[in-house]
């Protein structure tokens, strides 16, 4: 049985308990929702790019040293939205993280990096 099948399963175990039971058994209408909380998290989930502009210095034509508006590019958990990694990095796969370090989401990664390496080319990345 794979983690969403033992989702679906546990799911429907505790709809029943919630429409049937009610209150007569809330320790283990918990763990049962405890037990679907930790399955989802082994179910992996692409990461969400998202992105910020950030002052940065860059040199002019004249050789001076201005402040110009930079896109940083970023993937973040799609559970918690914690930091993963800059999309720049993300052709190196010694970057990935596995699990997402403060909610322990599994992340795939799959097709992600092509995405990023396709915007590059075609200039979306300011």
């Amino acid at each position: 049985m794979d983690a969403q099948k033992a989702i679906k399963e546990l799911q429907s175990r505790i709809d029943l308990i919630e429409k049937d039971y009610k209150n007569n058994v809330p320790e283990y209408t918990e763990a049962l929702k405890m037990a679907v909380s930790a399955l989802k998290k082994q179910v992996a989930k692409k990461p969400e790019r998202t992105g910020r502009v950030v002052q940065g210095l860059q040199e002019n034509d004249e050789g001076h040293m201005i402040y110009v508006d930079i896109q940083q590019d970023y993937y973040e958990c799609p559970k918690c939205g914690s930091f993963l990694g800059y999309a720049g990095d993300c052709a190196d796969e010694n970057y990935w993280y596995r699990y997402c370090a403060d909610c322990g989401q599994a992340i795939d990664w799959s097709g992600v990096c092509d995405e990023t390496e396709n915007s590059l080319h075609e200039g979306d990345r300011r």
